[in-house]
């Protein structure tokens, strides 16, 4: 696409053109999420923050969508980036379970945790154990979601990838 409207013929410059979009996705990223890190602690109007996060969900959603149109697949990585292995084989699966689809459900589930924490602390309220153990439970079922969330998509990528 991007080659039709810029009238681009060599595929070095269409790659440069790409990493640099992508870099700048990057960094205005980090930066909306270092401003509603600010909002947070500041504790400014509620509905500053929650646009904040609306404009950070758009954002991820739609990398996903244009990453999708473009037929993009990937392999899934380790935790430290190495590359898994994409066999179809019951060890592969358990393989890539252990060491990718496990720590980022882990990852995630412990960053919406502190996450509920802040908000807790927020709002105003006293960080009680109710709270802790409301957070923990909803962290838990959040964790099992993206587990089986990451397993499907890891799998269908697999299978993209092999295809």
């Amino acid at each position: 696409m991007l080659k039709k409207i810029l009238n681009i013929e060599d595929e070095r410059e269409e790659f440069v053109i790409y990493k640099s979009m992508g870099q700048s996705y990057l960094i205005m990223m980090v930066l909306l999420f270092i401003a509603i890190a600010y909002l947070v602690i500041s504790k400014v109007n509620q509905s500053y923050i929650t646009i904040a996060i609306g404009f950070a969900f758009v954002g991820v959603i739609s990398l996903q969508i244009f990453l999708k149109r473009n037929k993009y697949t990937d392999i899934p990585l380790s935790f430290l980036g190495k590359e898994l292995p994409v066999g179809m084989s019951r060890e592969a699966k358990r393989t890539r379970f252990v060491n990718s689809y496990l720590p980022n459900a882990f990852i995630g589930s412990l960053g919406i945790y502190f996450g509920l924490l802040l908000s807790t602390y927020v709002r105003g309220s006293s960080i009680m154990r109710e709270s802790i153990i409301g957070n923990l439970i909803a962290s838990l079922l959040i964790f099992i979601i993206l587990i089986i969330y990451n397993y499907f998509k890891g799998e269908r990528q697999v299978r993209n990838y092999k295809n």
